[in-house]
């Protein structure tokens, strides 16, 4: 640990790891979100010298020794933004006694941990790395800051409707933490689930529904969109998707959003990070020249408008940034706090429980229509697995599996069934063409590198921020030195390009104030 100050009057102090950050923030209740430089000094001297930077990377945070009323105004210049890190069991009494009590009246913006399940209605909750690498913007468009969460089914109200739509693979990721709360009981909903042919054909079918027999949703075989307009009713009604437009690879969900009583509500999730109807990439907008449409009345976004260019300007008011809703994502948030809380991950057993590097493919995307690419990328892969330095664990795209099946039973060690946070915590990183996998590992503060073959650079402009391999050699020293200066460098990008880590909660909160 190296201090320096960083003006006359303004201590900061330079962190060589996470674990020394943590160990300087711990004793402190009250931690005040750090803006970009320059900062700026408070004219008060006495102020200045009892208030410290702490710095680790691009993680940041403000302490201030003896936290008094009177600090209050002349901080609100500095910082508009604070973080309360007691277990929130204790915020009741904690704002009655505390000097930090006036920061509540005094409408400071106050995020909470994941350590518990309860959130006061007037804070919102965010984990404490996603608040030390949030931007001052970022923070004041948090998702739902100060809305309560709704529990319960309202008194003298039938339950609601609620018609989830399994149709692709990746579907069941971004809807499974949906289920499990509509499963709750005395909730708002009464759900069922619509699962299609395509995933009852898949070699995920079994782990569904085992998950679906486990929370005791019932679930129906559509045989077509009049199917789950039948069971969408004509009461109130919620049918969910997460992959609508209209797309031809959309299409039973797009149809069956169209058939929709009237008297549904009709909402789709954003599926991935480059996901066609919002944000494209090249190969998309050279397969849609005319954009793509959604047929629901809400469409949750992992982020910003600006951050959706190919969104149709008739589908912007439709959209809500909630952030990412993904199975991934939603246990990450709970790891990575109980990892800073100084909690020893649990050893994952299988093929990443040992350190390896996961490889991802997704040689089926248009990204790859060119036989040669296709090949270069292949090829790449191959000389990776080779290195007798890494110990490569391959991740075929779920949809198709393209590797998996030309290669399984070689040498290949191949990572299958459903990706979940653990294996990415396991692991040293993850290499891949662009894909949602770059994003999930950095979001688990994991070293993430995008594959480029160079003669194509726009390919890989929405990843800006991740470094850039194209051949093998470049994997070790993009990715795996320093790794945890690559981590927290993934994670932060991760943060610039996400509206909130762990948007499930936020996104619930929205379906269920609709019925309030």
């Amino acid at each position: 640990m190296n201090a320096a100050l960083a003006h006359p009057r303004l201590q900061q102090v330079e962190h060589a790891s996470l674990a020394a950050l943590r160990e300087a923030l711990a004793p402190h209740a009250v931690w005040f979100h750090a803006p970009a430089e320059p900062l700026e000094v408070p004219a008060d001297a006495a102020l200045a010298a009892r208030l410290v930077l702490h710095r680790c990377g691009p993680a940041a945070a403000l302490v201030l020794h003896e936290l008094g009323p009177a600090d209050l105004a002349p901080l609100r210049q500095l910082s508009a933004f604070a973080f309360l890190a007691r277990p929130t069991a204790a915020l009741p009494a904690f704002e009655e006694r505390s000097p930090a009590a006036p920061l509540l009246r005094q409408r400071f913006r106050c995020f909470f941990s994941h350590i518990t399940g309860f959130t006061p209605a007037r804070a919102s909750r965010i984990g404490t790395l996603e608040f030390l690498v949030s931007a001052t913007d970022r923070l004041a468009r948090f998702p739902e800051i100060g809305t309560g969460w709704v529990l319960t089914e309202a008194h003298g109200r039938p339950p609601v409707r609620l018609v989830f739509i399994l149709d692709l693979v990746q579907d069941f990721e971004v809807l499974r933490p949906l289920m499990a709360m509509a499963a709750q009981p005395f909730g708002p909903f009464q759900p069922v689930v619509s699962v299609s042919e395509r995933i009852r054909g898949s070699h995920l079918w079994q782990e569904v529904q085992a998950f679906l027999n486990a929370l005791n949703l019932p679930h129906f075989r559509p045989l077509g969109p009049a199917d789950v307009a039948a069971a969408l009713g004509s009461r109130r009604s919620v049918l969910v998707t997460a992959s609508e437009t209209s797309a031809s690879a959309h299409a039973f969900s797009h149809d069956s959003c169209r058939s929709a009583p009237p008297r549904a509500l009709r909402v789709t999730f954003q599926h991935g990070y480059e996901c066609i109807g919002l944000r494209h990439h090249r190969a998309h907008d050279l397969q849609f020249p005319q954009g793509l449409r959604f047929a629901s009345d809400l469409i949750f976004v992992w982020m910003h408008g600006e951050q959706l260019p190919n969104l149709h300007p008739a589908d912007r008011d439709r959209c809500r940034a909630v952030g990412v809703t993904k199975q991934t994502t939603h246990r990450a948030a709970l790891l990575l706090e109980n990892e800073w809380l100084g909690a020893a991950p649990t050893p994952l057993p299988g093929p990443v429980g040992q350190n390896a590097v996961i490889v991802a493919e997704n040689l089926h995307s248009n990204r790859f229509s060119s036989p040669h690419r296709h090949q270069r990328f292949l090829r790449f892969v191959e000389a990776l697995h080779d290195q007798e330095a890494l110990r490569v664990v391959v991740r075929s795209h779920p949809g198709k599996r393209t590797l998996e099946k030309a290669r399984k039973g070689g040498s290949f060690v191949f990572l299958e069934g459903s990706l979940a946070a653990d294996h990415f915590l396991a692991s040293q990183g993850v290499v891949s063409a662009a894909s949602t996998i770059l994003l999930d590992a950095a979001l688990c503060m994991r070293p993430a590198a995008v594959w480029t073959d160079m003669i194509e650079l726009g390919d890989v402009e929405n990843y800006d921020g991740l470094p850039v391999v194209e051949a093998a050699e470049d994997v070790s020293p993009a990715m795996l030195e320093e790794p945890e200066r690559k981590s927290l460098a993934a994670f932060a990008w991760g943060i610039r390009n996400t509206a909130a880590m762990d948007g499930t909660s936020h996104a619930w909160r929205q379906l269920c104030g609709l019925f309030n």
